[in-house]
């Protein structure tokens, strides 16, 4: 007679279905949050607009963003999360919670003086930065530059926070807390408008302010969900546990990496400052520069949020569990079914955003103080941004693999490398070609980068689905490139009848995406690189048989 059924989960069903939940729960909060950044961006640009004076703030946000990837984000994360899931993975709970108390005791230790330091140092660091600025919008620059700073030490210790929840599968909390950022400086923005004239630089003081409470009110949302996950953090500053002393020794490297990657990005800022916007676009003012590169930049953001920064995140911690557990054929899997859905998704975001750049500037701009000059040099750096977007998003994951494997000095390697590129490309493109060569320069750097991290994880890894991973890659290409092609004429015809008014151009681009879309996964599905139920399909990432 047979016996009771055996009901017990494989582990890695358990885990497939526990990236699942966690995949669409954050993919979830993730869209809520874009579309709140997104909202935030159209209010500025419609009561600030692409200024001189918004050009400072660009570049004073830039100095603690800097400052915060070194020593928050990635770099504590990709630190943190792998030594703190092998200690729990080895039964060393409390240990963990230990060592955790002793990171954020430490981090404000250090950070705490350093960051009174850089705010009394503010007009030494800023000077490289505003050389083209006219005298107010660098002391404009210094000011908010002060304001700003302590946004690194609030987000380092945050980033301890969200490193312990990610570890539990808990991502609902970090992916939401942005939204309540953005709605602090939201209604910053809303008493700018209602308070004061156009083109006071009170708008501008506001607007920081707004990003700096927001900032609190975003590092103390996750808090809470601390509660009941077997540990409580308790403030020590100590460096006896070895184990704290690896999550420094490891963030050393990362910090190198990302200060390279970050290096990229102040220099191009440093030369949108200095180029003259107005050679490829009349009526733009001087100094505009780094304000249309970043209005490009965030919409670019918009579907690397979504999609890639979704899937990095959910992955990562899952990855340096199956490490610390030595199960490299599931890591292997699991890397390549994340590649793939970038790939997916991120390859038609990457062809309709370059094709349709300039109506969706203007739809989400121009209004207010944000004219058609601005609208246009945005959808020159947006064209130029969207060429590298599939790149930017493979290595984020890419990165994050190799965090698992602890083979933390590679991507510090491969961000020496394409800071050359970026430089060489830089030099060659930004005189002829202005923000657009900027741009363009920084989609070549993210290329090459993909290409050097591949190899990297690839000689270090159980043997990668190479050939398919490319297959699916061509395959979206061309199925994305007829499909918004189609929907490209569409909305030529569309264009010619309605015209070109915002409620026009915004029904065109609802229309053209439901041309696009089911083409794009009716095509895809017939060349066997789309599942017809893709979304199922993101659900169920985690092993090569599962995903294209």
């Amino acid at each position: 007679m047979d016996g009771p059924a055996d009901t017990t989960e494989h582990p890695a069903a358990t885990e497939r279905r526990r990236i699942r939940a966690a995949t669409i729960l954050f993919s979830a909060a993730t869209a809520l949050s874009r579309v709140a950044g997104l909202l935030r961006e159209i209010v500025t640009s419609a009561i600030i607009g692409a200024t001189s004076s918004y050009s400072a703030f660009v570049v004073a946000n830039q100095i603690p963003n800097l400052l915060r990837s070194l020593v928050a984000d990635s770099a504590l994360s990709g630190a943190f999360v792998p030594v703190f899931s092998d200690l729990r993975e080895n039964g060393e709970q409390e240990r963990a919670w230990r060592v955790a108390g002793a990171v954020c005791g430490i981090l404000i230790a250090v950070l705490g003086p350093l960051t009174v330091i850089a705010m009394i140092a503010a007009p030494w660091i800023v000077e490289p930065f505003v050389t083209t600025f006219s005298a107010p919008d660098k002391e404009l620059t210094v000011g908010l530059t002060r304001l700003l700073l302590p946004i690194v030490l609030i987000l380092a210790l945050s980033g301890v926070v969200v490193g312990i929840l990610n570890t539990h599968d808990r991502f609902g909390a970090a992916a939401l807390a942005p939204v309540a950022w953005n709605a602090v400086i939201l209604i910053s923005l809303v008493i700018a408008y209602v308070e004061f004239d156009t083109g006071d630089t009170a708008r501008i003081w506001l607007l920081a302010i707004g990003t700096l409470v927001g900032t609190v009110v975003q590092a103390v949302l996750p808090v809470p969900w601390l509660r009941g996950l077997g540990g409580h953090l308790s403030l020590r500053v100590t460096w006896r546990d070895p184990r704290v002393r690896e999550i420094f020794v490891l963030m050393l490297p990362i910090t190198i990496s990302l200060g390279l990657i970050n290096v990229q990005q102040f220099i191009g800022t440093l030369l949108a400052a200095s180029v003259d916007a107005s050679d490829l676009v009349a009526g733009l003012e001087a100094g505009a520069g780094p304000a249309l590169l970043d209005k490009a930049f965030r919409i670019y953001m918009l579907p690397q949020g979504i999609f890639s920064v979704a899937v990095s995140t959910v992955v990562f911690p899952v990855l340096a569990r199956m490490q610390a557990r030595g199960d490299t054929r599931g890591f292997a899997e699991t890397v390549d079914g994340g590649l793939r859905q970038i790939l997916m998704l991120l390859v038609p975001s990457s062809v309709f955003v370059g094709v349709f750049a300039e109506p969706i500037t203007r739809v989400l701009y121009q209004r207010g103080q944000f004219d058609a000059a601005q609208t246009d040099g945005v959808a020159l750096a947006l064209v130029a941004f969207s060429i590298g977007l599939t790149f930017n998003g493979l290595s984020l994951l890419l990165v994050r693999s190799l965090f698992s494997l602890r083979a933390v000095w590679l991507p510090g390697i491969v961000s020496a490398a394409t800071l050359v590129v970026n430089l060489i490309a830089l030099l060659a493109l930004r005189e002829e070609y202005g923000v657009f060569g900027i741009a363009l320069a920084t989609s070549i750097a993210n290329l090459v980068g993909v290409v050097l991290l591949y190899a990297m994880l690839r000689s270090r890894t159980d043997p990668l689905g190479t050939r398919r991973t490319v297959v699916v890659g061509l395959g979206t290409l061309l199925a994305a490139v007829v499909a918004i092609g189609i929907a490209w004429l569409a909305w030529l015809g569309w264009t010619e009848l309605l015209g070109t008014s915002f409620l026009a151009a915004l029904g065109g681009l609802a229309a053209a995406l439901a041309v696009a879309a089911p083409i794009y996964l009716a095509l895809g599905a017939q060349l066997g690189v789309v599942r017809r139920g893709l979304l199922r399909s993101l659900r169920r990432r985690g092993t090569s048989e599962e995903t294209p």
